[in-house]
């Protein structure tokens, strides 16, 4: 009995114990918490807190508009310098201010001292001493503007700049860049204000005053639409770790920028292989290769759900797909049109697991968002989802049905959440009537998915280690031909011309802020065509204008600077071709236009505002896709071409037409970036050969430590006559293999054939058709150890990396 009681007491003093230090860390950290509140709160005494094009600021904490008789007056960047409304900042600043209009000279008297300003001139009086100005004073929207810094400083205060934001205080270096990040995001979005929507009425205004027009015609078009810091060269992730487990080597997903992973279909940790296959997860033993085996299948109790890709780390796995709900509603008519809503309600849902221990993988949260999935990314333990929600043309004739997306986290609520209409904002101009949802989680914190809604769409992601990129095409689309042509309206070629919307948020920790928004001409081909570097934002388009009514296009890069602006243009390359590919690496960028033959431009990007053509090389074909071979050498990835002549019915050559043969894979030598070179290539296959790689860059397997290339492919082959005798056109081959080719790759020999593997058995080629069947079709390589694996949705191979035998294989059901 006492050594009952004895353990009892020891248990009880124990738990005192661990409470006393937990209420002492949790006080703790709330103390620390207020300490930064106070702190921050007090660095803004008196001072001013603007943002470029923004008319909102704060003033002592008070949020005012800059200008409350227009809210067009904005602080604004010219050449490079900040320009802000004087009166503003002077009288916030406790100052007196006045204006001559006949000299257009603008006095601001201040603890006995008066400075003077003359519009148009790079003078300014202090005590009558004269200072020069970078830009000089101008006046825009019937006030006056004067240069940010010397203005402020003549007036004793110190000036903060960040992304666009602007502190004016007393305080020199008032905040980190880095250290008060969220801090700053903070300010950025009391300051950058986004207008909100804030009733459903008004919603349905904006939309039938957007600039596509809310009607019936727009609608069905919005329907039938919808029916890259470092370059990330190598795919070492290094060595896989755990207690009990093997420490190797083992390649990573091909992302766009080394840091900011992207969500695949098959991921590695160096000893398992997680894999969507069809509607299921499965999580295989990969390593070693004699230990293979299926240690769990996950399937979906919501029949209704896809996994589409998935993300690993040491602690989660993340499952993302696509979900939806059908709601059916009764039809509604009007005038002689009939429509019925039975739209199914798109969700994009993350379930993730805890898989420290991999034989007890358990679901620990699931996350919804409304809307059809766009893209991912994640950094660290923070992950970022982007989804389109489209809006069902009812929602204008039944006031029950709620317009604002819905999200649900099951960490905080079983049930979906309705975004407030208050909380949905748009970036003017509206385009069309959906909406960009944008949803952060931190995996380590069990703090609500931060969902933000904006009216709008996006086409193309870019993510960068700091920030997001949003682009929407804004070009004039044709009328479709299943469009009745009562309902159609007309389409103008004088008004066509394409144009490219661009929206940045700053990502912090699971958090995202709206910071700016841009456009530039012309419409991007996908995420390769956009580019972070050194606070630049580059991007590649193709640009559709008419010339004496003829269609034409030419091909762009834009350089644009934190805020958006456009700093540097290069314009009008290869004439009447479009881009192809895009690469671009540090302070050059690469670029693949086509027609008739391949241009290889080698750009010159390291000054932002003034980027140049340093060389070009014209051969036959093109790249679908160019990778970072080194700083000297790029391998691009795509289709040979013949070029044939067009004639008429009486035999005159009238053109030429280029059509695509074999993949063609070269290795281009840019050192000499004035005359580059196409140093070695390989044509594989004839007319109808395919490798995913061509259409998604995660199906490159490549190492140049190892000399390691490999992809998936499917080769044909014309067993005949090369040009088919019906159409004069060349021929298209027959299969004669599904698998994966593996490569040496050295910039002194060039490619050369290691091997071929595949899960294509002799009794699948004898039972194919015109295709191979889609289950054993290899998609994915990687290596752990010295081990290679081909990856099929029905099968995982591992071979010898010297000698490509395959050593064990696994089955999956």
């Amino acid at each position: 009995m006492k050594s009952y009681w004895k353990r009892t007491t020891a248990i009880m003093l124990a738990l005192i114990l661990v409470s006393a230090v937990v209420f002492q860390l949790s006080y703790g950290e709330e103390n620390s918490l207020k300490a930064n509140q106070i702190s921050t709160h007090s660095k803004l005494e008196d001072a001013i807190v603007i943002y470029i094009d923004s008319a909102i600021a704060m003033v002592n904490h008070q949020e005012k508009q800059i200008d409350p008789e227009n809210d067009m007056v904005v602080p604004f960047i010219q050449k490079g310098r900040s320009l802000v409304p004087i009166r503003f900042i002077a009288e916030s600043l406790g100052a007196t201010v006045s204006w001559d209009q006949g000299s257009k000279v603008t006095s601001i008297t201040m603890d006995n001292k008066e400075i003077k300003i003359i519009t148009g001139s790079n003078e300014m009086l202090i005590n009558q001493q004269q200072i020069m100005l970078d830009v000089p004073a101008v006046i825009k929207d019937k006030r006056t503007f004067v240069p940010l810094r010397a203005v402020s400083e003549a007036l004793g205060k110190q000036v903060f700049y960040d992304r666009g934001l602007i502190i004016i205080s007393d305080i020199k270096d008032i905040f980190d860049p880095e250290s008060d990040k969220s801090t700053l995001n903070q300010l950025i979005e009391q300051v950058n204000t986004l207008p909100s929507v804030g009733t459903k009425e008004n919603l349905i205004k904006l939309l039938e005053n957007s600039s596509r027009g809310y009607d019936t015609n727009s609608y069905r078009k919005s329907m039938m639409k919808a029916a890259s810091e470092e370059v990330a060269t190598d795919t070492i992730a290094g060595a896989a770790s755990g207690s009990s487990e093997q420490s190797v080597e083992y390649s990573t997903t091909n992302v766009q920028v080394a840091g900011v992973d992207e969500a695949d279909i098959v991921k590695t940790d160096g000893n398992y292989l997680y894999q969507v296959s069809g509607e299921k997860v499965v999580v295989s033993k990969a390593y070693p290769a004699d230990t293979m085996k299926v240690i769990k299948t996950i399937e979906f109790d919501e029949s209704s759900f896809g996994p589409n890709e998935l993300y690993i780390d040491d602690d989660y796995m993340v499952v993302i797909g696509n979900a939806y709900t059908r709601h059916d509603y009764p039809y509604y008519e009007k005038k002689v049109e009939k429509y019925y809503p039975h739209m199914p309600l798109d969700r994009v849902k993350a379930y993730i697991y805890d898989i420290k221990d991999k034989n007890n993988i358990t679901q620990i949260r699931e996350v919804e968002i409304e809307g059809h999935y766009v893209t991912s990314r994640k950094i660290g333990s923070s992950l970022y989802m982007i989804s389109n929600s489209y809006m069902g043309y009812d929602i204008l004739y039944d006031e029950n049905i709620p317009i604002g997306p819905k999200y649900k986290d099951s960490y905080t609520n079983s049930n979906f959440k309705q975004i407030p209409y208050e909380d949905i904002k748009y970036i003017p101009p509206i385009m069309y009537p959906r909406y960009l949802v944008v949803a952060s989680l931190d995996l380590d914190s069990k703090e609500e998915v931060e969902v933000k809604t904006y009216l709008g769409a996006s086409d193309n992601v870019y993510v960068s280690q700091e920030n997001i990129y949003v682009t929407v095409d804004t070009g004039v689309y044709r009328i479709m031909p299943m469009m009745e042509t009562e309902d159609a309206v007309a389409f103008n070629p004088q008004d066509y011309e394409s144009k490219t919307k661009i929206y940045k948020f700053s990502m912090d920790e699971g958090k995202t802020t709206y910071i700016a928004k841009g456009e530039v001409p012309g419409k991007i081909l996908n995420q390769f065509s956009m580019d972070e570097h050194k606070k630049s934002f580059r991007i590649a388009t193709t640009r559709h204008t008419q010339i004496n009514n003829r269609y034409t296009s030419t091909n762009n890069v834009y350089i644009l600077n934190e805020n958006m602006n456009v700093t540097g243009r290069l314009e009008d390359l290869a004439p009447e071709e479009r881009i192809y590919s895009v690469r671009f690496m540090g302070d050059k960028g690469y670029m693949v236009t086509f027609k008739d033959v391949d241009p290889l431009f080698v750009l010159d990007l390291e000054d932002p505002s003034n980027p140049k053509v340093l060389g070009k090389l014209k051969i036959p074909g093109y790249s679908d896709y160019l990778h970072p071979y080194d700083e000297n050498h790029l391998i691009g990835f795509g289709k040979d071409t013949v070029a044939l002549s067009i004639k008429d019915w009486q035999g005159n050559e009238t053109g030429i037409n280029a059509y695509y043969m074999g993949m063609k894979i070269a290795l281009f030598d840019v050192s000499d970036v004035n005359n580059p070179i196409e140093k070695h290539k390989i044509i594989i296959g004839d007319r109808g050969t395919e490798s995913e790689l061509l259409r998604d860059h995660k199906a490159l397997l490549f190492d140049k430590k190892r000399n390691l290339l490999g992809f998936p492919i499917t080769v044909r082959e014309v067993k005949g006559k090369p040009i088919d005798q019906r159409y004069g056109i060349p021929a298209y081959g027959e299969v004669t293999f599904q698998g994966a080719y593996i490569y040496e790759l050295t910039p002194e020999d060039g490619f050369d054939l290691k091997g071929k593997i595949s899960h294509i058995t002799q009794e699948d080629d004898l039972k194919s058709g015109y295709y191979y069947g889609a289950e054993r079709t290899i998609r994915r390589l990687l290596y752990i150890g010295d081990y290679l694996y081909g990856v099929s949705n029905e099968k995982i191979s591992a071979h010898d990396m010297d000698t490509l035998k395959e050593e064990n294989s696994i089955t999956i059901k």
